[in-house]
């Protein structure tokens, strides 16, 4: 049952101007959630990236016991930091297993009459950002341990990725 809000930053961007638009009707140090109104599990994530990625095999995910999960990550980070890779999952996530971060943005829409875009929520987007994975694997390997790392730019053209 884990799972993830999810943010893409074009609605960051949307939000920030939303702020902008409207900050001398704002108090001040007001909290605004930028992202989607729920967590999508790792269940939900399992058929889309099966269907987009063309697996073959079992419809369902293979669970595994936390214990082992923790030892493979440690492992996993271990080697990647022999090798100079650089890990996206962390051990610290691990005490997140099986609790989904559910988010509730119901005050930023009414007070800044926002919303996210529905075309950029994660189940609408992994189609796209697998077919930009399997065309050009260089290149998105490259952005995304840039992202990883903390040293990209945004720029309009990677929306969809």
């Amino acid at each position: 049952e884990s799972g993830i809000p999810y943010i893409h930053l074009s609605d960051v961007t949307q939000i920030f101007l939303k702020c902008i638009a409207l900050h001398k009707n704002l108090s001040d140090c007001e909290t605004f959630i930028a992202s989607q109104n729920w967590a999508v599990t790792h269940r939900e994530l399992f058929p889309v990236i099966k269907t987009a990625m063309n697996f073959r095999g079992t419809n369902n995910p293979i669970y595994i016991s936390k214990s082992l999960a923790k030892i493979a990550l440690h492992l996993k980070s271990r080697i990647g930091g022999l090798v100079g890779g650089i890990n996206f999952e962390q051990p610290w996530m691990l005490k997140y297993t099986d609790r989904p971060w559910n988010v509730n943005n119901d005050y930023t829409r009414k007070t800044l009459n926002w919303t996210t875009d529905p075309d950029l929520e994660i189940l609408e987007r992994l189609p796209v950002i697998l077919k930009y994975y399997e065309n050009q694997k260089t290149q998105w390997i490259s952005i995304n341990e840039r992202r990883i790392s903390g040293n990209y730019i945004y720029t309009p053209n990677q929306k969809g990725i």
